[in-house]
């Protein structure tokens, strides 16, 4: 792999990534009528593991589990080394080495195998080896995970790359060519014909790396590899290793929500096939980038799987209820709204109920027969109007749900404590993520949360399971900036601060047992 190793001089930036945790892989595999290894008891290798954060991640959730993380890197190698020390994960074991000297059978078969990041970012031979490399190590019934630049998008992007490598050929400081490729596509957006395509493409183009760290712009930006493909390519590659398609890692199908029903029954009928129907959305969506899982090709799959077998799979949701009072029992349409500002609608009692039970409890999962016992003890929900026909209904909308991205689904139950206990404790993987620094902590449940301010950060470093909360409070006010006046009125303030921070970080998924 040879160059690549500028990573051993900047070293890749830390993230976690929740669609390539054992769960989601596993759940995806379900969904699509597969039968793969149970997350909680599985084998995992990571290929190009960085720095090791996203595969501890995953390890400290899954004790129980086997992981491996591989990458070229010695410096990412010491790096995750001694953040699993640090952690006290022993289930994760890394290695430094080059996928090139992997040789047949020095591995052990993985019911899980993830290559984030890497497929697209290095040479056409380690590309090959890299699929072979899933050929030898993947489980028979085993899922596969490879992201990777995606055309027709990337047509866009690497206009702008392009000129950040021009500007900065002869630079070799890795950080002066990061700002002066930065500079050169702000000067060249910024004198390009006055309000033409071209022109907003590049400042969208700038737009999108301001709260990207500067190391991975040079890695990723200024790599001299950086190879997008279609689609139906990246189809053609895996059918070529002895794989094929399952699914992408993140749902999101074409709905009547975004799409018209006109275009939806035009999409449907230029082909049937399901890869060619992808690539077609594709193009609508300029898609840049893809998440795709993969599978043996001689696994039976069933893509209808989950329409009678939702009750074996938990669900959350986050929608945001248009009105809190209204009468389910009134067969009248009522509006939910997603993070990203789309409506949902239904006029279905039993399915307007879920949607409020879900939304409440975010992020919490739910199994699906729970989830319709709950609601038939929601007031005005008489059971003439949860009858079967009410269920299967309800079932069906979620599934459609499920599939545009809006509802999550589950092999088990979410991880971590509902309420705060007596002494409350915050993962130590979240408490490691703040005390190093990192804008974001991962909940239990593999969520990547952002805290509001200094005080959620101090919040959730005090809650080490040694304080009780009256404590936590304390700790909170000693580094705090009294005000004169009524201390005793502070002090109250900052104790419900202490005490809602501390219900929230426990829906959210970040207190243990």
């Amino acid at each position: 792999m040879g160059e690549v190793s500028n990573y051993d001089s900047v070293p890749y930036p830390s993230f976690t990534f929740a669609k390539t945790s054992p769960e989601r892989l596993a759940t995806l595999a379900a969904v699509n009528g597969m039968k793969s290894a149970d997350s909680r008891h599985c084998s995992y290798l990571e290929l190009g593991c960085g720095d090791g954060t996203n595969l501890l991640a995953h390890a400290y959730v899954y004790p129980n589990a086997r992981f491996l993380g591989l990458d070229l890197s010695q410096a990412h190698i010491d790096a995750a080394n001694t953040s699993a020390a640090e952690l006290g994960v022993n289930n994760a074991v890394f290695r430094q080495i080059d996928l090139m000297d992997l040789a047949p059978g020095e591995l052990d078969q993985f019911d899980y195998i993830v290559a984030h990041g890497l497929f697209s970012w290095v040479p056409e031979p380690v590309r090959r080896r890299i699929l072979k490399l899933y050929s030898e190590y993947l489980e028979p019934d085993g899922v596969g995970y490879i992201s990777y630049n995606t055309y027709p998008g990337c047509h866009i992007r690497e206009i702008a790359n392009e000129i950040m490598r021009f500007h900065t050929r002869r630079i070799e400081a890795p950080m002066e060519k990061v700002s002066n490729g930065a500079s050169i596509l702000k000067f060249i957006g910024d004198v390009a014909m006055r309000d033409s395509v071209y022109q907003q493409m590049l400042r969208l183009e700038l737009e999108g790396m301001i709260d990207r760290r500067p190391e991975n712009i040079f890695h990723d930006d200024l790599s001299a590899w950086n190879q997008p493909f279609y689609f139906y390519e990246f189809t053609e590659m895996l059918d070529e290793s002895g794989m094929q398609y399952l699914s992408e890692a993140e749902m999101a199908e074409p709905t009547s929500e975004n799409f018209s029903r006109e275009a939806l029954n035009v999409l449907t009928s230029i082909s049937s096939d399901p890869i060619e129907r992808e690539q077609y959305l594709d193009f609508i969506r300029c898609r840049r980038f893809r998440s795709t899982l993969f599978c043996r090709k001689n696994v039976k799959l069933d893509v209808d799987y989950l329409k009678d077998h939702l009750h074996e799979f938990y669900l959350s949701a986050q929608l945001k209820c248009d009105d809190d009072q209204f009468d389910l029992a009134r067969r009248t349409a009522e509006k939910f709204v997603t993070t990203d500002g789309a409506t949902v609608e239904s006029d279905h009692p039993l399915t307007r109920a879920a949607i409020r039970y879900l939304s409440n409890r975010w992020s919490w999962s739910v199994g699906f027969n729970e989830l319709i016992k709950k609601c038939g003890e929601m007031p005005g929900l008489t059971p003439e109007l949860r009858s079967d026909s009410d269920v299967l209904q309800t079932s069906e909308f979620m599934i459609q749900m499920f599939r545009a991205g809006l509802v999550k689904l589950r092999r088990h139950s979410s991880f971590g404590v509902e309420e705060p206990g007596r002494r409350p404790r915050v993962s130590r993987f979240a408490r490691w993520q703040i005390e190093r620094g990192s804008r974001s902590v991962t909940t239990l449940n593999g969520l990547s949360l952002e805290p509001d301010n200094e005080i959620v950060k101090l919040i959730i470093t005090l809650a080490d399971g040694t304080r009780d909360q009256d404590e936590i409070v304390r700790s909170v006010i000693e580094n705090l900036e009294v005000p004169e006046g009524d201390v005793s009125a502070f002090r109250a303030a900052v104790m419900e601060t202490v005490k809602a921070n501390l219900h929230t970080l426990a829906m959210n998924g970040l207190l243990e047992a």
